[in-house]
């Protein structure tokens, strides 16, 4: 979590941000990100609901400019930036952070994440390698029924979780929802993913 220069457009991670008309150098940063991003998700929820159908992405960035989600997601990220910078946020500064999120990504998210029974879903296997884990490989199963779980927390906490229940190599395997994300028409088959995988690990 951090903060760093901007240019005017967006772009992220810049040693040096463009200039403020104080003369102050731009900035943008996760937090308001996370702000402008929850409402960019927001507002691709109602409009499922308003259509019956996710928009598309022609139809979302047309309602991000006059649209409820994105002005209150605005006026919680200024409130973040001004209490960790010190200062509000300049127009430059808040027209950069809504360039530098992506609604693309958001509204893909999305529509991975609306997984239903009889949808196939992706995951990856991990394997130890020293004091890490490591992607292993990655896997695609049909979901067969989506069901609640009791977990424990790493703090010790208990919550429930949801879980895609599949048929992985003759067993029965619960996939948490976090992990999994839905195949996707046009998107490369499993065999594709792990080959490229295996060729930039060099196996």
């Amino acid at each position: 979590m951090g903060y760093w220069g901007t240019s005017a457009d967006g772009g992220s991670l810049r040693p040096d941000g463009d200039r403020n008309p104080d003369g102050s150098e731009m900035l943008w940063g996760d937090a308001p990100a996370d702000r402008i991003d929850e409402g960019v998700s927001g507002l691709i929820t109602r409009l499922r609901l308003d259509l019956g159908r996710f928009p598309t992405l022609a139809e979302v960035r047309v309602a991000r400019d006059d649209s409820a989600e994105i002005d209150d997601a605005i006026a919680r990220a200024r409130e973040v930036f001004a209490r960790d910078v010190g200062r509000e946020a300049t127009i430059g500064e808040v027209a950069a952070g809504l360039a530098f999120s992506d609604t693309e990504i958001a509204l893909d998210s999305a529509v991975r994440a609306d997984i239903t029974v009889g949808d196939t879903v992706r995951w990856a296997l991990f394997r130890e390698s020293g004091p890490y884990h490591e992607i292993d490989r990655v896997v695609d199963a049909v979901v067969e029924s989506i069901e609640e779980r009791d977990a424990t927390s790493w703090t010790g906490a208990t919550y429930t979780k949801v879980v895609y229940v599949v048929t992985l190599d003759g067993a029965a395997v619960d996939v948490a929802r976090e992990y999994a994300s839905k195949v996707l028409p046009g998107d490369p088959t499993v065999g594709e993913v792990n080959s490229a995988r295996f060729r930039r690990r060099g196996a």
